[in-house]
């Protein structure tokens, strides 16, 4: 089953950064087993998970996968992660002249 790994979220994001659109390259991501052929991101008030599906042909040939991301999921585990890094590596910003209140 693909999952948004790290590769996948880079991807997604040079996508945001360079092109203003939520296309995920498949060729761009080299661990075969996170490659997306179709990809959407999901709107919604809910903070319900994230869903993949992989297609099967003959032989068990993989066909298709697919992978729907709930933006507001998506946006709550981004959060989390990296508030967490933060929390454990607050030497790593010490030449930043900033305020961050983490809550």
């Amino acid at each position: 089953m693909p999952y948004l790994s790290g590769e996948v979220v880079y991807n997604l994001r040079n996508s945001f950064l360079h092109s203003g659109n939520p296309n995920i390259v498949r060729s761009k991501v080299k661990e075969e087993r996170c490659q997306i052929d179709q990809f959407k991101l999901i709107l919604d008030d809910s903070l319900l998970g994230d869903t993949s599906c992989v297609s099967y042909g003959a032989e068990m040939q993989i066909r298709e996968r697919r992978y729907e991301v709930n933006v507001r999921m998506f946006c709550m585990k981004l959060y989390k992660t990296a508030k967490g890094y933060y929390l454990q590596n607050k030497e790593k910003f010490d030449f930043f002249e900033y305020s961050l209140s983490v809550r």
